[in-house]
C-alpha cells in the first residue's frame, strides 16, 4: 500500500511512479497468458489535513485548509480471473477497460506528482487528461462477463471494475477541484468537486446495495467526506468571508454560515462514524477529520460564537497531535485556530501560550520573517502588553529583529512593522527616548521600500506614534510636522480600492491635528482641519449624530477665536441633531450650555439666563443621588449654577438675586467635595467670600475663605500676593486652617 500525505519529496514520488509504471506495463503484457485484470488497490492515500507547501491565510486570519493537500499516488493490482472465463469477454475487457483504467492511473499519479510540486497547470492537464480516459470507458462489456467470483476475493468481476473505475472517477474529480482551487478558478473548483459529490451519492448506494463489495465502502466514504470538506470551504471563502467583508446584514451571515455547516457537519458525521466502527485507524484519516473540526470552527468564528468555536479548534488540535508529529505544521496551525478562539473569549493567558505553541512550531520551518510568524508575533506582543508583561514583548520583538532573514528587502515592511510595534511597546515601558530611536530607525527604511497601501498604514501609524512622544514632550510644531505627512500619504490613498479604510485614517489624523493647532492657539487652523473632518464623515456616511460631537468640537474652537456667530452656528446645529435623536440628557445638556454661553459673550444675557435655568433642571435629575455620591459628576452643574450668578451680578446688576445660586453651588461643592476638583471647589468658595465682602457681610465671608482652604487646600502665596489688600483676609483665613496659631475665625471681627 503506498501511503502519501503531500509531504514526500520529488525523488521519493518519481520512484514510486516509475514502479507503478512497470507494473502497469508489466500486467498489460502479460495480459492473455495470466487472466489478468487490473483494479483499484483499496485504502487509498487520501489526505486533505495537511499544508506542506506552506501555510496560506484566508482575510480572517485563520488557514484555508482541504483543497492545498492532493490524494497520493494510486495502485493497480492484478485481478485473476477464472480460466475458464469466456476469452472473447477477457478481450473485450482488455480493449474497453484494462488498457484505459492502466492509461488513466498513469495521467492521474502524473498529475498527482505536478500537483505536489506546485505546477498545478501542468497538474490540471493531466488530471483531465485522466478524467477523459475514464468518461471514455464503456461498461457495456461487462454484459458478457458471467456472475464467477474472482480468486481469494468475494466479489464478481463486474463489481470489482465498477468499484475500480468509480472510486478512480471521483478521485480524479476531486483533485481537478482542488487543482482548480490553487488556480484561484474557485467557481470551476466548485464545479468539479459538486460532480465528485454526485457520483459518489451514486457509487455509496450501488456499495450499500453490494454487501461483497463494502471493502471498497470505506474509500467512496473518506472520499465523500474530504468532498463535502471542500464544499464547505469553498462557502466560506467565497460567499461567507465577503458578507462579512461587505457587512452584510446579520440574517444573511447566518444563513451563509448555515450552508457551509450543511456541507461540514455531514462530513464529520462520515468521519465520526467510522471512528465508532474502528475505521479510521489511519493517521491521515484522523487527520483529515481534524480539518474538517478545524473549519468548523471558522464559520462559527466568523459569525461571533466564539464558545463553538474552541470546542472545534481544540478537538482538532487534539486529533492533530495524536495523528502528526508535533512539530508538524499543522499541528502549529491547530494551537494558532484555538489560540483566536481563547482571545475572542477572553482567556488571554492561554491564548498567549498557544500562540506561543504556534512561534514554536513555525519558525524553524518558515523562519521569522515570514508573514504568518511576524502577524503572530505582533498579537502575542499586543498580548504580553495587555497582561502587564511589556518587557516579555520587547524580548519577543528584538528576538525577531536580530534574524538574519530582515536584512533582505523583500522583508523590510515586516521589519518596519516590528519596529514600529517594537516603539509602542517601549512607550508602554516609559523609554520615550528608546521608542523614538526605534520609531526613527523604522522611518528610514519607508525611503527603501516600495510605497503601497500597507506600508502607506505602517507610515501612517509611525508618524502618529512620533508624533504622540513629541506632544508628549509639548514639541507642538514638530508634532504637527510628522501629522501632517502622515495626512498626506492617506489622502493619496483615500479614493482607492481601501478606500474606506483610509478615510477613517484621515478622520483620525485631522481630528489629531486640530487638536494640535488648538493647543497652540491656532484656532484658524483647528476649524479648517474640523471642517474636512465633518465633510470626509459625512462623505463616508456619517449620520447627523455621529457628526454632532465634531460640530460641537467646532463650536467651541470658533468661541475660543471669538467668532461668536460661527460657534452659535455650530451648536444650534449640533443641539438640533442631538434633539432629534436618541443623544443622551448628558449631551444634550453640554451643547445648551455651550449656546447659553455664547450668547452671554455677545451680551444676549436674557437668552443665556433663559437656557441655564432650563439646565439647571436636567442637571439636578443627573446629580439626583444618594447623599455624597455623584453618578454623574457635579462639576456642569456647578459651573451653571456660577454661569447664572454671573448674569445677575455681572450683568443685570442684581447681585443679591443671584446670590442663592451661588450659595447652591458652594453646597455643591461640599457634598460632592470627593468628586469636585480642588481649583473648582475653592474658587467657587473664594467667589461666594467676595461676593459677600463687597455686600458687607465681612464675618460670612471669612468663613468662606476658611472653609474653602479647609476643604480644598491652600493656595499659592504668589497668588494671595497677586491679590493686594484683599490677600491679607485670603492669608489670615489660610493660617486659620492652623490651630497652632490662633483660634479658628479670630481674625473674623
Amino acid at each position: 500500500m503506498i501511503r502519501n500525505t503531500g509531504s514526500s519529496n520529488s525523488k521519493d514520488f518519481l520512484q514510486n511512479e516509475i514502479r507503478f509504471s512497470t507494473l502497469c506495463r508489466e500486467a498489460t503484457q502479460s495480459f492473455e497468458a495470466s487472466f489478468i485484470i487490473p483494479v483499484l488497490k483499496q485504502e487509498l492515500s487520501l489526505t486533505t489535513g495537511t499544508c506542506s507547501d506552506g501555510i496560506r491565510s484566508s482575510p480572517t486570519r485563520n488557514f484555508d485548509e482541504g483543497a492545498y493537500a492532493f490524494t497520493g499516488p494510486v495502485s493497480l493490482i492484478s485481478l485473476y480471473v477464472d480460466k475458464d472465463t469466456n476469452k472473447s469477454a477477457l478481450s473485450l475487457c482488455h480493449n474497453s477497460y484494462s488498457y484505459r483504467i492502466t492509461q488513466a492511473t498513469h495521467s492521474f499519479n502524473l498529475g498527482s506528482q505536478r500537483a505536489h510540486e506546485s505546477d498545478y497547470k501542468s497538474a490540471r492537464r493531466l488530471f483531465h487528461d485522466a478524467l477523459s480516459t475514464l468518461q471514455g470507458i464503456d461498461l457495456t462489456f461487462l454484459d458478457s462477463f458471467p456472475p464467477y467470483k474472482c480468486s481469494k476475493k468475494n466479489t464478481t468481476i463486474q463489481e470489482q471494475i465498477f468499484a475500480s473505475l468509480n472510486i478512480l472517477l471521483s478521485l480524479t474529480l476531486l483533485n481537478v477541484g482542488h487543482v482548480e482551487w490553487n488556480l484561484s478558478k474557485y467557481e470551476r473548483s466548485i464545479f468539479f468537486y459538486n460532480l465528485c459529490l454526485e457520483s459518489l451519492k451514486s457509487l455509496d448506494m450501488s456499495l450499500r446495495r453490494d454487501s461483497s463489495c463494502r471493502e471498497y465502502l470505506t474509500d467512496c466514504r473518506s472520499i465523500m467526506a474530504a468532498c463535502l470538506n471542500c464544499i464547505g470551504m469553498f462557502y466560506i471563502k467565497t460567499r461567507l468571508t465577503t458578507l462579512i467583508e461587505t457587512e452584510a446584514s446579520e440574517k444573511d451571515i447566518q444563513a451563509q454560515a448555515i450552508q457551509c455547516l450543511g456541507y461540514l457537519e455531514k462530513s464529520l458525521s462520515i468521519h465520526k462514524d467510522m471512528e465508532l466502527h474502528d475505521e479510521l485507524t489511519a493517521s491521515f484519516l484522523r487527520a483529515n477529520m481534524a480539518t474538517v473540526l478545524n473549519n468548523i470552527g471558522r464559520v462559527y468564528c466568523a459569525i461571533g460564537n466564539f464558545t463553538q468555536a474552541f470546542s472545534c479548534h481544540h478537538l482538532c488540535l487534539e486529533k492533530r497531535l495524536k495523528s502528526l508529529d508535533h512539530k508538524d505544521m499543522d499541528v502549529g496551525v491547530a494551537y494558532f485556530n484555538s489560540a483566536e478562539s481563547l482571545r475572542a473569549l477572553g482567556y488571554e493567558t492561554k491564548a498567549l501560550h498557544n500562540y506561543l505553541a504556534f512561534l514554536s512550531i513555525l519558525i524553524p520551518i518558515v523562519g521569522y520573517a515570514d508573514d504568518n510568524v511576524v502577524k503572530t508575533v505582533l498579537i502575542v506582543s499586543d498580548l504580553y502588553v495587555s497582561l502587564d508583561q511589556s518587557s516579555e514583548a520587547e524580548s519577543l520583538i528584538q528576538e525577531c529583529l536580530s534574524s538574519l532573514d530582515f536584512e533582505k528587502d523583500e522583508n523590510l515592511p515586516s521589519k518596519i512593522r516590528l519596529l514600529n510595534t517594537l516603539g509602542d511597546v517601549l512607550i508602554e515601558q516609559d523609554k520615550e527616548s528608546d521608542a523614538l530611536d526605534a520609531l526613527l530607525d523604522a522611518r528610514d527604511l519607508f525611503s527603501i521600500s516600495t510605497d503601497n497601501v500597507s506600508l502607506t498604514k505602517n507610515y501612517v501609524k509611525n508618524s502618529c506614534s512620533i508624533a504622540k512622544i513629541l506632544v508628549e514632550r509639548r514639541e507642538f510644531e514638530e508634532a504637527l510636522t510628522f501629522y501632517l505627512k502622515a495626512l498626506q500619504k492617506a489622502m493619496a490613498f483615500k479614493e482607492g480600492h481601501c478606500g474606506s479604510a483610509f478615510k477613517s485614517i484621515c478622520c483620525e489624523l485631522h481630528l489629531q491635528i486640530a487638536n494640535i493647532y488648538d493647543q497652540i492657539n491656532d484656532f484658524k487652523a483647528a476649524s479648517f482641519h474640523l471642517r474636512q473632518l465633518i465633510a470626509l464623515k459625512a462623505d463616508m456616511g456619517d449620520d447627523d449624530y455621529q457628526l454632532s460631537t465634531t460640530l460641537n468640537l467646532l463650536g467651541l474652537t470658533y468661541y475660543k477665536a471669538n467668532e461668536y456667530t460661527s460657534a452659535l452656528s455650530a451648536f444650534i446645529k449640533c443641539a438640533t441633531i442631538r434633539t432629534k435623536s436618541n443623544a443622551s440628557k448628558s449631551e444634550i445638556i453640554a451643547v445648551l450650555y455651550n449656546i447659553a454661553t455664547v450668547y452671554k459673550s455677545i451680551g444676549k444675557s436674557d437668552k443665556a439666563l433663559e437656557i441655564y435655568i432650563e439646565l439647571l433642571e436636567y442637571e439636578r435629575e443627573l446629580l439626583h443621588s444618594e447623599e455624597g455620591v455623584a453618578p454623574h459628576p457635579p462639576k456642569d452643574f456647578i459651573l451653571t449654577l456660577r454661569q447664572i450668578f454671573e448674569i445677575y451680578d455681572q450683568d443685570l446688576g442684581k447681585t443679591e438675586e443671584g446670590l442663592k445660586y451661588l450659595l447652591e453651588a458652594v453646597d455643591t461643592c461640599k457634598v460632592y467635595k470627593d468628586y469636585v476638583e480642588d481649583s473648582l471647589g475653592l474658587g467657587m468658595f473664594r467667589l461666594a467670600g467676595d461676593t459677600l465682602s463687597s455686600l458687607n457681610h465681612s464675618s460670612e465671608a471669612f468663613s468662606f475663605y476658611c472653609e474653602g482652604f479647609e476643604l480644598f487646600g491652600n493656595i499659592d502665596e504668589n497668588v494671595i500676593a497677586s491679590f493686594g489688600e484683599r490677600g491679607i483676609h485670603l492669608l489670615l483665613a489660610q493660617a486659620c486652617n492652623d490651630d497652632s496659631t490662633f483660634p479658628k475665625h479670630a481674625a473674623a471681627a
